[in-house]
């Protein structure tokens, strides 16, 4: 039987997944549940703007592309990876890439208030990117900084992290919770 990890190695590898995989699942499924708060307010902004609303059809391929746009952005994300990695180290890279998150998700808080459903659509992109980064790098670093018989269990955390991550996202953007026009 192999022996466990240490309480820090625990702690790392949980504040790792949850920065980096949590973050991943978490945006997967964001957009899904609360769809119809994120149509009404691309018709809203496109009609105060623009003089009239959105036919449904179009409406429904922009979604798509907004929806889409985010693998965008994570292709990018997983090319710049090996790059980051040597670059600036696996811990620097993760520092960099939570950091472009945060950056995304005020550019998309900011969306809502400006209003600018196009910041929205970038925003996504830019969240795409750290995403993939965030995922990639954690990975690398916990394999990395973990002890060869813990590796296992501590490569099973960005899994599981992935996965709550889905779930949360799931469950705060359903509309009875944070997935309304004026809370989305």
């Amino acid at each position: 039987m192999g022996e466990t990890p240490s309480f820090r190695m625990l702690i790392v590898a949980v504040i790792t997944s949850m920065a980096g995989s949590f973050h991943y699942g978490y945006n997967l499924v964001l957009t899904n549940p609360s769809q119809d708060a994120f149509l009404s307010f691309m018709n809203q902004t496109f009609a105060k703007r623009f003089d009239g609303g959105l036919s449904d059809h179009t409406l429904q391929n922009i979604w798509s592309f907004v929806v889409a746009v985010l693998f965008l952005g994570a292709l990018a994300g997983s090319f710049s990876i090996p790059f980051i990695a040597e670059g600036v180290g696996r811990k620097n890279g993760l520092y960099i890439s939570i950091s472009v998150g945060v950056l995304a998700g005020g550019m998309s808080i900011a969306s809502k208030f400006i209003p600018l459903f196009e910041l929205y659509i970038i925003s996504r992109v830019v969240m795409g990117w750290s995403v993939s980064v965030s995922l990639g790098l954690s990975g690398i670093f916990l394999s990395e900084a973990s002890p060869k018989q813990n590796r296992g269990a501590i490569g099973m955390m960005t899994g599981t992290a992935i996965q709550l991550g889905t779930v949360v996202g799931s469950v705060v953007a359903m509309p009875q919770i944070f997935g309304t026009d004026d809370l989305w």
